[in-house]
């Protein structure tokens, strides 16, 4: 079963990788990654960025997606995040798989 049904955002995974010798640039992981954006609750966040909250965010996808820590997300309106250091949390609630990344928007 998948949380698909469920889904509000449609985002760009991005990857660093290495372009040629030395050189490195994000290239395109996945094109259309569906899952669900929502702050993450003040309760969540332990600490201010910049003296505000609302800059961190959970984004929940579907658990067969490969998203590492230091990936770059991008939603439909053009916003960038980026995957936050142990930020990637695979989760069961009964038979629905997802994974949980926690994003810092950028």
């Amino acid at each position: 079963m998948s949380i698909l049904h469920l889904a509000t955002n449609t985002m760009i995974q991005s990857r660093m990788t290495t372009v040629s010798g030395s050189k490195q640039a994000f290239a395109t992981v996945t094109a259309e990654l569906p899952g669900t954006l929502q702050p993450l609750p003040d309760t969540e966040q332990g600490q201010l960025r910049d003296g505000a909250f609302g800059v961190t965010f959970q984004f929940f996808c579907d658990g067969h997606y490969d998203i590492q820590e230091g990936d770059r997300l991008k939603d439909e309106n053009g916003i960038y995040y980026r995957v936050k250091a142990n930020g990637v949390v695979r989760r069961t609630y009964g038979s629905l798989d997802h994974l949980k990344v926690i994003c810092e928007r950028l």
